[in-house]
């Protein structure tokens, strides 16, 4: 467990020393928080929305493949759980094959459903030694789609820090600026003909959104 000094988050690796067994197994790791009249919100694909709300019937409510970020709350509290190796997560509980036709949400529990082989085609029938599951949270007052995302990118694309030849000493720049900040995902590419560049914004709220780019050094 480590509380960065830096930011409001709680790191938690595990470290699972696990023999191979081909039989049936799963491995899940719970989050259950205090929360009165839970609600969730996932970030599937990149979309932050709420199950069961905004789920068509007969979807899957047993299980989420989350892009990024999970988040648990209620009234007076946010809880955003970020997990880097383990993307599939339950809602309430344990609730693996239960094949819900309604989704269950009166307990505000998280899981990280971490291990399974279950399924026997075009999976590992085993799974073993040691194996690092990390885990990321932080709290808001109540839950906000950009602030979970923004959290959620900052701990799985960390700063990349490269070495500068040439560079003059205390030289600092920034290639492009948006405004306002955190409200949207920007992403820049290179177009197939390699003239100027791409920008995708994907807005983050449920808000419309006018942002500012900016260029200073060009």
């Amino acid at each position: 467990y480590t509380l960065p000094s830096h930011e409001k988050a709680l790191n938690i690796d595990l470290v699972l020393d696990k023999d191979y067994n081909t039989l049936a197994e799963a491995v899940y790791i719970p989050f259950p928080f205090a929360l009165d009249k839970p609600k969730f919100h996932l970030d599937l694909n990149g979309v932050p929305l709420e199950p069961e709300v905004e789920q068509l019937p007969g979807s899957c409510r047993d299980w989420y493949g989350i892009h990024r970020w999970a988040e648990a709350g209620d009234g007076s509290v946010s809880i955003v759980l970020v997990p880097l190796d383990a993307p599939l997560v339950q809602l309430g509980g344990i609730t693996t094959s239960r094949w819900a036709h309604k989704l269950d949400t009166r307990r505000g529990t998280l899981v990280s459903w971490a291990l399974e082989n279950h399924w026997d085609t075009n999976f590992k029938a085993s799974q073993g030694e040691d194996l690092l599951f990390r885990y990321r949270l932080t709290s808001q007052p109540k839950y906000d789609s950009a602030a979970a995302s923004r959290f959620a990118m900052e701990t799985t694309v960390p700063p990349l820090i490269v070495r500068a030849p040439g560079a003059a000493t205390g030289t600092s720049g920034q290639f492009l600026t948006v405004a306002p900040e955190g409200v949207a995902e920007v992403q820049l590419k290179r177009p197939a003909d390699g003239r100027g560049l791409i920008v995708h914004a994907y807005n983050l709220t449920t808000d419309p959104q006018t942002l500012s780019l900016t260029f200073p050094s060009l």
